[in-house]
Parts: C-alpha cells; sequence; structure tokens
C-alpha cells in the first residue's frame, strides 16, 4: 500500500486538484485549502495510504497542482510523482 501526502502550507486553493478527483480531495472549510477527503490533516500536512487502484488518480492530481503541493509514494517509499 502507497501513501498520498498534500501540504496545505503551499497550496494556493485553485482546486485544480477537487476538479481532477472530487470523490479524493476536497477543500477544507476552516482554511480554504485543498484535503485529502479519507486523510488526517496534521501542521499543515494530509495523508492517506492509498491502495495500488488509487495511484493512478492521486498521480494525476498531483499532476494537476501548480504548486506540487501533492505527492505520491509507492510501497517501497519512493515518490511517483
Amino acid at each position: 500500500m502507497g501513501k498520498v501526502t498534500l501540504n496545505q502550507d503551499d497550496c494556493i486553493s485553485c482546486a485544480a486538484c477537487t476538479i481532477v478527483a472530487p470523490d479524493h480531495y476536497d477543500m477544507d472549510n476552516e482554511n480554504g485549502k485543498a484535503q485529502l477527503t479519507n486523510g488526517k490533516c496534521e501542521d499543515a500536512i494530509c495523508k492517506q495510504d492509498m491502495s495500488e487502484g488509487e495511484v493512478d488518480i492521486h498521480t494525476e492530481a498531483a499532476g494537476s497542482c501548480p504548486m506540487s503541493c501533492i505527492h505520491v509514494f509507492g510501497e517501497d517509499g519512493k515518490e511517483l510523482s
């Protein structure tokens, strides 16, 4: 199982990730920044484990982010995007 992270400090609230992957990303009502729908955020870093079947959608969301806030990691811990 891999992992996806999102750094809210770098997010400019463009919502590109929510358009590409609306089932996986939404906007935080408190700070207006993107967040992982099923993730946990602590100190502006949101994290979520992901299945192999979710790699492509998270990679696409990461590619849509103009600030490179989203990082996708494989099971081996190496960054995929």
